[in-house]
């Protein structure tokens, strides 16, 4: 997959609950880099996992 036409995603690195973390290259400088795509939650759905969280 590529992104804005720069960054060609090689691997998932990583998953939290503010979102997930790739690892990808420049492929103008071909230099390794690192994408946090963050996960954006209505306050509902926020709500909901904070409960969820704070009754662990």
């Amino acid at each position: 997959m590529l992104i804005n036409d720069k960054y060609k995603i090689e691997q998932k690195l990583g998953q939290g609950g503010m979102g997930t973390v790739y690892r990808a290259v420049d492929i103008h400088s071909n230099k390794l880099v690192a994408i946090k795509e963050t996960l954006i939650l209505s306050s509902s759905d926020f709500s909901r996992k904070l409960q969820n969280y704070t009754s662990s």
